[in-house]
């Protein structure tokens, strides 16, 4: 696999990436290919909300996922695990490619919400947008129960199909705004 990144260290545990700017230039230093599988988001609290959405993806030693905050902008989060110096150990190297343009969409146009679209979101809402398309791709092959169950803890009272059923139904975040709200406090 050919990575061409160049990096600077921008903190403790993570590497920034300065050769992207582009989403398909942070798919290519990745090495995104066909081999990758979903990786399901299982978090709803206060900060984090992404329960049920599929928010990167994943091999058995590269994984990525798209995110958002503030200090950052948009950017793809990197982890490449390899052997470690000592016999069944792994050394995790973590990178990030920030993203200023979606110049290219790894899926079709049709899975893609009628907001993306549009002009004027903001960073936090292209995100959502994408994890919103890839989830519609994905989660109705979905076929492990013991994640699903895990993912609906975060929904009590929901099915995974009626989740299912929501995603794939939503044409614009405001659809699906309940999955980005935190959870209530008890």
């Amino acid at each position: 696999m050919e990575k061409n990144c160049t990096s600077r260290r921008d903190a403790p545990d993570a590497t920034l990436c300065t050769n992207t700017g582009n989403f398909s230039d942070a798919l290519r230093c990745i090495g995104h290919g066909s081999s990758f599988d979903p990786w399901w988001g299982e978090r709803r609290s206060e900060h984090l909300q992404n329960a049920g959405f599929v928010i990167g993806f994943k091999t058995r030693s590269i994984s990525w996922r798209l995110d958002y905050d503030p200090a950052k902008g948009i950017h793809v989060n990197q982890e490449v695990m390899s052997p470690g110096a000592v016999s069944g150990s792994t050394v995790t190297t973590a990178t990030y490619h920030v993203v200023r343009n979606f110049d290219a969409m790894p899926i079709p146009s049709a899975y893609l919400p009628d907001e993306l679209k549009k002009r004027g979101l903001t960073d936090e809402q292209k995100v959502r947008v994408m994890l919103l398309a890839w989830t519609r791709i994905y989660a109705p092959f979905m076929k492990d129960t013991a994640k699903q169950a895990t993912i609906m803890t975060a929904y009590p009272g929901m099915q995974w199909g009626d989740f299912v059923k929501a995603i794939s139904n939503a044409r614009h975040i405001a659809d699906v705004a309940w999955c980005f709200t935190p959870p209530p406090k008890h």
